[in-house]
């Protein structure tokens, strides 16, 4: 697969390309994301979009905990805010060091790549004995991380860093919006709807 075309998922929902190449391409061309390029030939328009901007988010925000946490020297876990906006350094008011230990961010974010580098490698195992690696059940696991993942990327992920592009505001925004609309209709496993409806109370 040429260079560009293993580029294609990555990049289909970013509304500048040019302006988010730092976060998209360049700094990742080493990286295949075949399986998932193959996962986007199989699937729908809305589900080849959740794939391309999980990507993006993905690599931006790996971009943004490369540059601020997994430094060597890096003292972020002991940096704390001192109440008052004029105290801050500059670093911590790019990067919400605290925040980022009360979510444990970093590790939601390591464990993700760990697991995208896991099925890279069973991809190119699989397609090295001329195999089927994306049957229906390996699609729905995909789908079904890609969702846990955009899950933890949206809300734990990003909320520690405070400045983010435009792009990535508006895509963090899309997920949010659809976890708030599933997080409001989804059911209580102690509460007998059925019972409830009966007596005339709203459910909804």
């Amino acid at each position: 697969m040429s260079a560009s075309a293993s580029k294609e998922i990555r990049a289909r929902t970013y509304s500048n390309l040019a302006s988010e190449t730092e976060f998209s391409t360049n700094k990742w061309s080493a990286t295949s994301d075949d399986v998932f390029n193959k996962l986007g030939d199989a699937v729908d328009e809305k589900d080849k979009e959740m794939i391309s901007d999980f990507l993006n988010l993905f690599y931006y925000f790996i971009v943004c905990y490369s540059k601020k946490c997994f430094k060597k020297h890096a003292l972020w876990q002991s940096t704390r805010y001192k109440g008052t906006f004029r105290s801050l350094t500059q670093e911590e008011l790019k990067f919400n060091y605290e925040l980022a230990n009360q979510n444990n961010s970093h590790s939601k974010l390591l464990e993700i790549q760990r697991r995208m580098h896991r099925y890279r490698q069973e991809y190119k195992e699989t397609m090295a004995h001329r195999k089927v690696y994306l049957t229906s059940d390996k699609q729905q696991e995909l789908k079904t991380f890609i969702q846990e993942s955009l899950h933890l990327i949206c809300t734990d992920i990003q909320e520690p860093v405070i400045f983010i592009s435009f792009d990535i505001k508006t895509k963090i925004a899309k997920y949010t919006a659809d976890l708030k609309e599933r997080q409001k209709h989804k059911k209580s496993p102690r509460l007998n709807y059925a019972v409830l409806e009966a007596l005339g109370i709203d459910v909804s």
